[in-house]
């Protein structure tokens, strides 16, 4: 048995009627609109799992300010204790004769040496920080200059292409009037506004909340950078610290086997 074809789409001449442009238009930004939703949904997760993110780095970056602080303590003690060193080195030397106790009146005095190489070595640090900020930010502004070269050509592309959209639109638009396929009320071609659904001229909310993901992104960046710099500066420092340590082990040993042999001596 043979099917009949339905005629609710046929025409006078017995030919498929073509869709209006403006129904399809008007479904296709329905559609539009849903996507827009959700894409509001997803990008807002994105900024709030960004802003998280930025929270954590910035306790990470005070724990490592604050590790970097103590181990600054711990030197200063250490150079403090290798300096009392240096007094009771004078004065062991001084006890054992005559000779070396009149020598250390003409010795430099270097009671307070290693107090003065901990400053020194925290200004060369210093220096060394400003040179790594200075070059960063040259970087940055380098990689600045490069987006907006790009994002201006994509912005031309674009409103070239939107140009031809709009005049493709406008002709079909014409065309389906004269052919009396649909009304001469103004239509959604595409993404342009005539009259019968707004688009919204301002960004939309996903966009917003990309600009804003694209900001924090920026900033966990720099952060990820200086914990970087925190890390390196942390070694160095437990290196310089394990390594003075180490001396004032030593010359507190060689200062008490000084200590026993003039106690022995009977001086």
């Amino acid at each position: 048995m043979t099917k009949s074809k339905s005629t609710n789409n046929l025409n006078a001449s017995g030919e498929i009627k073509a869709t209006p442009s403006y129904i399809t238009a008007n479904s296709t930004a329905k559609q539009m609109q849903r996507n827009d939703n959700d894409m509001d949904a997803v990008t807002g997760r994105m900024l709030k799992m960004a802003i998280e993110t930025n929270n954590i780095a910035d306790e990470t970056l005070k724990s490592l300010d604050n590790q970097n602080e103590l181990i600054k303590k711990q030197q200063d003690e250490v150079a403090d204790m290798q300096d009392t060193l240096n007094v009771a080195d004078r004065k062991i030397s001084g006890i054992r004769s005559i000779f070396s106790h009149i020598g250390n009146a003409f010795k430099k005095d270097n009671s307070t040496e290693h107090q003065k190489a901990r400053q020194n070595y925290e200004k060369e640090r210093a220096k060394e920080t400003f040179k790594k900020e200075a070059i960063r930010q040259k970087m940055e502004e380098k990689e600045l200059d490069s987006k907006i070269q790009s994002t201006n050509l994509e912005l031309n592309q674009t409103a070239e292409k939107d140009a031809q959209h709009l005049k493709q639109a406008k002709l079909q638009s014409k065309q389906e009037i004269k052919h009396g396929s649909r009304s001469s009320d103004p239509v959604v071609m595409g993404k342009f506004v005539f009259e019968e659904i707004e688009v919204p001229g301002e960004q939309c909310q996903a966009e917003n909340n990309l600009d804003e993901v694209g900001k924090h992104v920026k900033m966990l960046k720099a952060k990820a950078q200086t914990m970087g710099d925190y890390v390196d500066e942390s070694k160095e420092r437990i290196s310089d610290l394990h390594n003075n340590l180490n001396d004032v082990h030593q010359r507190t040993v060689n200062a008490t086997k000084k200590e026993e042999k003039i106690i022995k001596s009977g001086w």
